[in-house]
């Protein structure tokens, strides 16, 4: 539904989807937006655009949720636009968001399969053991502790990487006693050497005031689980861009729908574009697996990077 949407406003080529590996069927599209337009007393294009602003609003929504959830005040950060379809609709969500910026990366569409090629191997383990802190028994912990880090260097040492490459990160699911909800609380250093309950309710009071604001200093600190994270040495891959040396021309153009208007709207290849090249929107930018669309009242640079910096004006 949303790719029909997109494809009817004229952000999507039929013809170049997929680099043209994919025909898209657009007289099917506007057929079934027209029926569902008729039902509703307006156009087809009328009803992609009310399907374009529902998308948005629904990643407007999780992209807040996600925010509050970290306490973060979402307002002037930059977005960051990658996938398929991310790039289609960045632009809108930011407006929505109060996002001055889009950043769209170099290999957007596949950006998480290209993370999974550079990310070091990596080995997230826990062993549950419910305590309080105030009654903690340092024997116990060390047992488990040691266990994690035996399993995790045995699994990693599989992947091939040396014993000397692995570097571990300890910590620990914990709440106030009688909450039925924990806070993973990341240490600095690992807990076998501290001994330290008094270290351990520390680290765990600061996130769990980063999250929600207050201490309950007259409670007791449980601990759920212990954590480990294990990662192995980083991937090397060059992931530069070629960047043209002259400013690129748009090949060609067509009808899309902004607001209430349908502008006849340039057509640049990623491939093409400059450094420091700058396109006024509205504009078009397409890639093999994704297109990125410029809002009018926004302008995007090709920084030396390779991302496209999209700015409202």
């Amino acid at each position: 539904t949303v790719t029909d949407a997109d494809l009817v406003l004229g952000y999507l080529s039929a013809d170049n989807f997929l680099g043209g590996d994919m025909k898209l069927d657009l007289a099917g599209a506007e057929k079934q937006l027209a029926k569902l337009g008729k039902s509703l007393g307006t156009s087809a294009r009328d009803v992609a655009a009310g399907v374009y602003r529902v998308v948005g609003e629904s990643m407007t929504a999780a992209a807040r949720a996600h925010a509050v959830d970290r306490g973060i005040d979402y307002r002037g950060v930059p977005l960051f636009a990658f996938g398929g379809a991310g790039p289609v609709h960045a632009c809108y969500v930011a407006d929505l968001l109060d996002s001055p910026m889009v950043i769209y990366p170099p290999l957007a569409s596949v950006l998480s399969a290209f993370g999974t090629l550079v990310t070091p191997p990596r080995l997230d383990l826990s062993q549950g053991a419910l305590s309080r802190l105030s009654s903690l028994k340092w024997d116990d912990v060390d047992r488990i502790v040691a266990k994690l880090v035996a399993d995790a260097s045995s699994g990693l040492a599989s992947a091939g990487c040396k014993p000397s490459d692995i570097k571990f990160q300890f910590g620990a699911d914990l709440r106030y006693f009688g909450q039925q909800n924990e806070v993973t609380t990341w240490f600095d250093t690992d807990p076998r050497k501290k001994h330290d309950a008094a270290w351990v309710r520390a680290i765990f009071e600061d996130a769990y005031e980063k999250l929600y604001s207050l201490r309950l200093p007259e409670l007791d600190v449980e601990i759920v689980s212990w954590r480990l994270v294990a990662t192995g040495p980083v991937a090397s891959r060059d992931s530069k861009v070629a960047l043209q040396s002259s400013y690129a021309k748009p090949h060609g153009k067509r009808s899309a729908r902004f607001g209430a208007n349908d502008i006849e709207t340039p057509v640049y290849a990623r491939k093409d574009l400059a450094k420091g090249q700058t396109l006024e929107g509205p504009a078009i930018i397409e890639e093999r697996e994704t297109t990125i669309i410029i809002l009018p009242g926004w302008s995007a640079r090709v920084d030396a990077t390779g991302c496209i910096m999209a700015s409202k004006e």
